[in-house]
């Protein structure tokens, strides 16, 4: 695994190369909107910390300084950037749970979310309604998906695992309804006004 990044335009040209702190191999990353502005910050995941952790680094883009760094323990890097209340947050799974922090690692939302632990990567979108959806596939070893549907106040509205690996979601143009796409179907879903 890398301990930098380098970051690029789309087309191609070099724009600064990133070079992890601290212990660790680069694991995951993603970028973040900064706080209060247009721009994006970097977010890298490492792993092994210190005391067998994932290190999470968050890095300015727009000049070369780290803004904030916390350690996971248990450890994890199934780890995706969404809306959460209209901000950026970062959802992670943690055993059989969703975990919900700010860019700097401040504890925002938590709550049970069942068979999580069985994946190893995660996908997160918003609806137009404030619902999240989130999108979580297992490994090599797990070939099934489960999708959870949240709605603004963290309640589990919607949760089933199925088969096969995901490895994309798409909110439809309108925003009430997703695709799930897998290796050999893809699964449409839309919120029913009850």
């Amino acid at each position: 695994m890398p301990s930098a990044i380098t970051i690029a335009t789309t087309t191609g040209d070099w724009l600064q190369t990133v070079c992890k702190g601290g212990p660790g191999s680069v694991y995951g990353y993603a970028t973040i909107r900064a706080a209060g502005s247009a721009k994006h910050d970097l977010l890298l995941c490492s792993y092994p910390a210190r005391g067998r952790a994932s290190q999470f680094e968050l890095r300015s883009l727009s000049e070369p300084r780290i803004l904030a760094t916390w350690d996971e323990h248990p450890a994890t890097c199934a780890f995706a950037v969404g809306a959460w209340n209209e901000r950026d947050a970062v959802f992670m799974l943690k055993g059989d749970n969703l975990v919900i922090k700010s860019a700097q690692g401040e504890p925002v939302f938590r709550t049970s979310l069942p068979d999580a632990h069985a994946f190893n990567s995660i996908a997160v979108a918003s609806l137009n309604d404030g619902s999240t959806v989130l999108v979580a596939s297992g490994n090599g070893y797990t070939s099934f998906h489960m999708v959870a549907v949240l709605d603004r106040t963290g309640a589990l509205t919607f949760h089933e695992v199925e088969k096969e690996r995901a490895y994309r979601l798409e909110v439809t143009d309108d925003g009430s309804g997703f695709q799930v796409w897998t290796r050999v179907s893809v699964w449409a879903y839309v919120k029913v006004k009850t």
